[in-house]
């Protein structure tokens, strides 16, 4: 049974499964799908090694050691990742001599739906002494930092809508 002929099969076998009696996939597909098949039919075996060989390269290229390292571990510059209920907030700490304020600092996102915002490590560490010193129980404390995380993300919306930053494009140029 060659590959067009499995292929056929498997349509054969698809149709019906959802008691209409019709395949899932659309013409357009199985055309498509069809002609694929029908060129890896016509390659000589070496030539789908190869094939095969270059598409293993490609998909390890495309999943490159950096983007599974970015996929896997979270930057240690990173606070926490909230909403506002409508968009994502995603809160950063820098050192105070970096941002020049306490925060937030807003930045420019690539995305209309996320929202980037920055707080001064020593501001963050003043509110961490706040709620260790204010409650007795570590389930308290945990319970009032989740608190401050929230109002935190709320704090980078509102200012956000108060003085949204510029394009990411002019953040770039300005960027030495």
């Amino acid at each position: 049974m060659g590959i067009e002929d499995e292929f056929y099969q498997y349509l054969a076998d698809l149709k019906g499964s959802d008691g209409s009696g019709a395949p899932s996939l659309g013409d357009q597909a199985v055309g498509e799908i069809l002609g694929v098949l029908g060129f890896l039919a016509s390659m000589q075996p070496g030539e789908r090694d190869r094939l095969r060989e270059l598409f293993e390269t490609m998909s390890n290229e495309i999943s490159s050691p950096s983007e599974r390292y970015e996929a896997t571990e979270v930057p240690s510059d990173l606070l926490f990742v909230g909403t506002d209920g409508r968009r994502v907030v995603k809160g950063f700490h820098y050192s105070r001599e970096v941002l020049g304020q306490d925060g937030p600092v807003i930045f420019p996102s690539s995305s209309e739906f996320v929202i980037l915002g920055a707080f001064a490590d020593e501001f963050i560490q003043e509110k961490a002494e706040e709620i260790s010193s204010s409650w007795d129980t570590y389930e308290e404390q945990s319970d009032a930092w989740e608190i401050q995380m929230a109002d935190f993300a709320f704090m980078v919306a509102a200012e956000y809508d108060k003085n949204p930053p510029g394009q990411m494009e002019d953040f770039l140029k300005n960027i030495n």
